[in-house]
């Protein structure tokens, strides 16, 4: 599914009545005393002041079009190491791929950040498009939100199939793909869940959307709140752990991670990850601290390509 911008707010947005209101409050204060030239020369002012009142916008209007500034960021700038973002939220997003691996984003071609629209949800990605929308999200939420949507764009853009035959029971996705192994766990279908799935099975309310949700939700759960997975793969060794250890071993080859604030505690009623709180300052640590992987470097590291075509019966 292609993702749309929406069109951006008109440039000039502006009562006529604000001019006409402006000229006659102007217009009487001009005192009847003064002489013709002066009177002729105060009534061309306003009659200039008038026209550039009526063409250029309003206070409003600059700050509605501020609200709804769009960065737009392509791959290529994304990769490049001396790419400046400019702005505060594209900075925090170019810091956040730091700690991400790059085949994560491989297929990612363009990277969209709204500063605000209310009648947009706050993210949204597909394989190669990713588009946030700031409006009222602080540093912390904006970037959960961004790595749940990480968590989309890895699944339909890096877990690709190796041949595209016939199409599972996930609609569009085909049977070799490797995302189904996790769909698998526990659902039927993109939307219905197995009999034996649990409530307990899944890291929120709204991982029980469906699978493509409970892959974004489960991703961003590993990265932010690692400790906190951990701790529930241990109490419910079912679903949990299948799911892990998926993640563990093929989306981030080993690597564990965890931000969770110290006084965290989960519950399983939890509807959303990207509204619990964690270490922002120690995540941003991080980034700062990790380094980019190549292309090269990732794919001779992790043989992840390789491995998935040949192990059919994958053991989890």
């Amino acid at each position: 599914m292609s993702l749309e911008l929406d069109t951006r707010i008109p440039l000039f947005v502006i009562k006529e009545s604000y001019a006409q209101d402006f000229g006659e409050i102007f217009w009487e204060e001009i005192p009847t005393d003064m002489s013709k030239r002066l009177r002729w020369w105060s009534k061309f002012f306003l009659l200039l002041l008038n026209f550039f009142w009526s063409i250029f916008p309003t206070a409003q209007a600059f700050s509605d079009i501020k609200k709804n500034e769009i960065i737009v960021m392509t791959a290529k700038e994304i990769l490049d190491e001396n790419f400046i973002p400019g702005t505060k939220e594209a900075d925090l997003v170019i810091k956040a791929l730091k700690l991400i691996p790059y085949l994560h984003y491989k297929s990612l071609e363009n990277l969209k950040i709204k500063k605000y629209d209310k009648l947009e949800p706050r993210g949204k990605a597909n394989s190669e498009n990713l588009i946030l929308n700031k409006k009222n999200m602080d540093n912390a939420e904006f970037l959960s939100v961004f790595l749940h949507e990480m968590g989309h764009v890895t699944d339909l853009g890096m877990l690709t199939p190796d041949k595209k035959n016939r199409k599972s029971k996930f609609y569009s996705v085909y049977q070799t793909d490797p995302s189904i192994e996790f769909y698998e766990i526990d659902w039927e279908s993109v939307k219905k869940k197995k009999q034996t799935a649990k409530i307990w099975d899944f890291v929120s309310e709204y991982s029980r959307t469906d699978v493509f949700e409970d892959f974004a939700e489960s991703y961003i759960f590993y990265i932010l709140h690692g400790e906190q997975f951990r701790n529930l793969v241990r109490k419910y060794p079912e679903g949990l752990l299948k799911k892990y250890k998926f993640l563990k071993q093929n989306i981030f080859w080993g690597q564990e991670y965890d931000f969770s604030k110290n006084n965290f505690k989960y519950s399983e009623n939890i509807f959303d990850i990207t509204k619990i709180e964690y270490d922002l300052e120690k995540f941003l640590l991080a980034c700062n601290e990790a380094e980019k992987h190549t292309q090269e470097d990732f794919v001779r590291r992790s043989r992840f390509l390789g491995r998935m075509k040949r192990k059919k019966n994958y053991n989890t």
